[in-house]
């Protein structure tokens, strides 16, 4: 089965879509002095608001409003297949999701990370009380994020 949810979509950068990303970290960087570019993973919230603040369009999220469908959609999906039996659930979505994934569910884990690389995996573990991450950033086959879900 396959299915679509908006969820999952990735972050909006408003003004900075289709920036290059060389010109949109020095944005970034210059609108928050108290960090450097190997931390930038450490302050998704801040580099989200810093987006936001910056955006003329409209159309950029706070963190909150992110991490909250984020959150919903991994709630969602939980229950459903625990109320079922479990099993496995690929997900696929974007790099700044995933990073905003591992903020809310890992926080340690963005340490460890630079970027979130094309045709990486990450998975995830649900029981049915909370989310736990096993693999972040591995290569299996495509940028793939899975849930396993046990009763």
């Amino acid at each position: 089965m396959f299915n679509t949810d908006i969820r999952l979509r990735e972050w909006c950068l408003g003004t900075f879509e289709a920036e290059n990303s060389k010109d949109f970290i020095k944005h970034i960087l210059e609108h928050n002095k108290n960090f450097k570019a190997n931390e930038l993973n450490e302050h998704l919230p801040e580099i989200c608001n810093a987006i936001k603040l910056s955006d003329i369009t409209g159309m950029a999220e706070t963190f909150d409003d992110i991490t909250k469908r984020l959150v919903s959609f991994f709630n969602d999906v939980g229950k459903r297949h625990i109320n079922i039996g479990g099993g496995k659930i690929l997900v696929v979505t974007h790099a700044f999701a995933i990073k905003t994934i591992l903020h809310i569910f890992a926080y340690n884990e963005l340490k460890n990370i630079d970027k979130i690389s094309n045709s990486s995996v990450t998975i995830i573990a649900y029981d049915g009380r909370e989310f736990n991450v096993n693999a972040v950033n591995k290569f299996l086959y495509k940028k793939w994020l899975i849930i396993s879900v046990k009763p």
